[in-house]
């Protein structure tokens, strides 16, 4: 009866390990990512999850915010998506200081209809800057490598 419990757990969490997300997004033709702008967010799951979709902001305090980021605006929570491709207009880009780093952030929650929570997978797009209206130097873009991740 051990061996089969063992074995059990062991096979969950093997699934559990597999099941993943992918998370991309598409800069606007219009050059770089400005308040007010939209953003295509596309992605690719493995399993049915219910996905939570946010734009965060990079914080180095590790202490207030142990994730190395934190919220800015949550688009949709609990969004029930069969595993496949999917994208989504993000097209409320708010204002900002125009001196941040931000990524796009989205959370697999197991799709469960028990109410239990489960999260399975969270994913960050790579980091972006967010300028302001009309005020970005030449080129549209800063250095990557102005973001110092601790």
């Amino acid at each position: 009866m051990k061996i089969t419990a063992i074995a059990s757990s062991i096979a969950t969490f093997s699934t559990l390990a597999q099941a993943s997300i992918n998370l991309s997004y598409e800069k606007p033709a219009s050059g770089p990512i400005v308040s007010h702008s939209e953003v295509r967010v596309a992605w690719e799951t493995t399993e049915t999850y219910d996905l939570m979709l946010s734009l965060v902001k990079h914080e180095p305090d590790t202490n207030h915010w142990p994730l190395g980021h934190r919220p800015m605006r949550t688009v949709w929570m609990k969004l029930r998506m069969d595993a496949g491709n999917a994208s989504f207009a993000f097209w409320d880009i708010p204002e900002v200081d125009g001196k941040g780093w931000y990524a796009f952030e989205m959370e697999g929650r197991e799709a469960r209809d028990d109410g239990k929570i489960v999260t399975l997978d969270r994913t960050l797009t790579e980091w972006f800057p967010i300028h302001k209206a009309g005020k970005y130097p030449k080129g549209g873009e800063r250095a990557q490598e102005e973001l110092k991740l601790w």
